[in-house]
């Protein structure tokens, strides 16, 4: 399994499906913004006073707070978007990427999770961020199918 190089563009649509499939999870993004909603609810409890702490208060800011998260941190991704190509490329050792003359990189020990749908293959990092890799960034299916098993075989043994 040699490492492999491919470049492509994402769309925005791609990153928002992303974004709220990865919002909508289990354990997924809804649980930071809740935690971010509860901290705000409770910091104007504090400014408030306890002592005239409203449960009612405290639920209205907390849901007010948790929409607010919902929206800013969903259009977020969207302002920092880049349109440019990206070249990824992927090793035994782990991932590297760059897009214009910002790059990064990870070891497959810092991934959390490699999904596919139909559309998309997603490498998820521990750190919540993802690299989405539309189907359009290969030549033809059989080269989908083995950047895919070539990375989770990677990712499976590094997380050994």
């Amino acid at each position: 399994m040699p490492a492999q190089t491919i470049r492509y563009s994402s769309s925005r649509r791609e990153v928002w499906r992303w974004y709220w499939r990865a919002w909508a999870k289990p354990k997924g993004l809804w649980r930071y913004h809740a935690l971010v909603a509860v901290l705000l609810a409770t910091f104007h409890a504090e400014v408030q006073g306890f002592s005239h702490f409203r449960p009612a208060v405290f639920f209205v800011t907390t849901l007010g707070s948790m929409l607010g998260c919902m929206l800013f941190f969903s259009v977020w991704p969207q302002i920092r978007f880049k349109s440019a190509e990206r070249t990824l490329s992927v090793s035994p050792t782990g991932w590297s990427t760059q897009i214009g003359k910002m790059s990064a990189a990870r070891p497959w020990s810092e991934v959390r999770e490699i999904t596919e749908d139909a559309d998309t293959i997603i490498v998820t990092g521990t750190n919540q961020n993802a690299l989405i890799v539309p189907s359009r960034a290969f030549p033809d299916d059989e080269g989908r199918l083995r950047f895919l098993t070539d990375v989770r075989v990677w990712h499976a043994a590094a997380t050994r």
